[in-house]
């Protein structure tokens, strides 16, 4: 794959941008795609953009990604506009089209290409740094959702199949256990042993939905709190980014993976295991954010396990990151060979301290339902 900038150049030149190229710089902490912030001139002033080159490997549907995203999007500016909501360029993701109409470029060396509007004065965080942001954050994603309840769900592509089914991905485990295709399973037999102890929490969701429980809805699918831009100034949520996997789901996986990274004041991969605790404050931000904007909707099966959604995730990605790491690193970008290990070990804390706190946290939650 070329990313020298004389290549990235070339592709900036095939999208609807009236200016010339400066730079590009990588971007962002995204485990997915190659993201880079783009410089460009237009009279004499500096501008940016956000140019990605899609993981095709993931997304080997660009022409659907795009198009449920252009669909998304479009509702979600109509909605705001009918709210008498200014500033629409900040408030909604903007694809920006190539010169021939298409949403995404496919490049010369066969890999996939999309621009997006620079959202300015406005940050992402991966560690959060008040209580205050979680409430933002929470709150953002909360109304991102309950803008689309009337979205026609027939008109969005399914991206990946079961993308939430911890029963289908703890299968997956088995499997990848099993072969041990990298021979890696030597230094992680302990955490295989504690997922599979826990398959009650994959079979609690299955039953859930199964049983009716809790309602098919659009939902993001990936809340994870820097997918969401607070403004510089206000500290205001401005912007709901990442919406690769916008589709029917659960809200349960939305709620939990806001309280997954937004509570706690540790990385995604912490070494140091002692430093995993929930923060009650932050959950109790995250908890009231989301549900002034949710909770209306949101059936009593919904509230009744919004703690358990917390667990639920925290399993899910802990599969998924010990999986990749039994099958050489092929998902999640890594930064060495026991990245994806140390990401397992992360989330297994957090399934634990959700435990021990979770009468605690089950009161918090009484507070705003």
């Amino acid at each position: 794959m070329n990313q020298e900038p004389e290549y990235i150049e070339n592709i900036f030149s095939q999208f609807q941008v009236p200016g010339e190229f400066t730079q590009a710089v990588a971007h962002g902490s995204g485990h997915i795609h190659n993201t880079y912030l783009v410089t460009w001139k237009e009279k004499k002033k500096q501008k940016k953009i956000i140019m990605q080159r899609i993981n095709s490997y993931i997304f080997p549907c660009p022409n659907s990604l795009m198009t449920n995203i252009s669909l998304v999007t479009d509702f979600l500016r109509k909605k705001l506009r009918l709210r008498g909501v200014n500033n629409l360029e900040r408030r909604v993701l903007s694809i920006i089209p190539t010169h021939s109409g298409q949403l995404f470029l496919r490049g010369e060396d066969d890999g996939y290409w999309r621009c997006y509007r620079y959202i300015e004065n406005a940050s992402t965080y991966d560690v959060l740094e008040t209580s205050e942001q979680a409430y933002e954050i929470a709150r953002a994603f909360g109304q991102f959702q309950a803008l689309l309840q009337d979205f026609p769900s027939e008109k969005l592509a399914t991206i990946i199949k079961n993308f939430h089914d911890p029963l289908a991905r703890l299968d997956k485990l088995r499997q990848v256990v099993e072969e041990d295709p990298c021979h890696r399973l030597s230094p992680c037999k302990k955490e295989v042993e504690i997922l599979l102890s826990y398959a009650h929490l994959a079979q609690k969701i299955e039953s859930l939905i199964q049983g009716g429980s809790i309602p098919l809805r659009i939902v993001h699918n990936d809340t994870k709190i820097n997918n969401a831009m607070l403004d510089n100034q206000s500290g205001k949520g401005v912007c709901v980014v990442d919406l690769d996997l916008v589709m029917p789901g659960y809200t349960l996986y939305d709620f939990g993976d806001l309280v997954r990274t937004g509570t706690g004041e540790f990385s995604e991969s912490e070494q140091d295991l002692s430093n995993i605790k929930i923060n009650e404050d932050r959950f109790t931000a995250v908890t009231r954010g989301y549900l002034e904007e949710m909770g209306e909707y949101l059936s009593t099966p919904e509230l009744e396990n919004l703690v358990f959604a917390s667990q639920l995730i925290c399993y899910e990605l802990a599969i998924r990151f010990l999986t990749d790491y039994l099958e050489g690193d092929p998902y999640f970008k890594t930064k060495g060979p026991e990245h994806n290990l140390e990401r397992t070990r992360t989330q297994i804390q957090m399934i634990q301290t959700i435990e021990r706190q979770q009468e605690a946290l089950e009161k918090i939650v009484q507070t705003y339902v």
